[in-house]
């Protein structure tokens, strides 16, 4: 499986998309490979269900993004994997 990879220290942008009622709340936690959190934020909506958050890491290594939610009572979480890696410079 290849993995989706960021730069180091390179804010990205995370996303969530709920089609239904709406999340409340909503949070992206970022592990790094010890299952340890390295970031926290609560996504923000902008609009017709799409929610996003910005985050960043500044050592390079596999990580997973984590999102919880809680929609119409019901918990949801999923996790992704990434990697962040140096630039390399020439």
């Amino acid at each position: 499986m290849k993995l989706p990879r960021i730069l180091t220290n390179d804010t990205t942008m995370f996303t969530f998309i709920s089609s239904g009622d709406t999340p409340s709340p909503i949070t992206l936690a970022i592990f790094d490979r010890d299952d340890v959190v390295v970031s926290s934020v609560a996504m923000t909506s902008s609009g017709n269900g799409h929610y996003y958050a910005n985050a960043s890491v500044g050592t390079p290594g596999f990580y997973a993004a984590e999102w919880k939610a809680t929609i119409g009572g019901n918990p949801y979480r999923r996790r992704e994997l990434f990697q962040a890696v140096l630039m390399e410079v020439d």
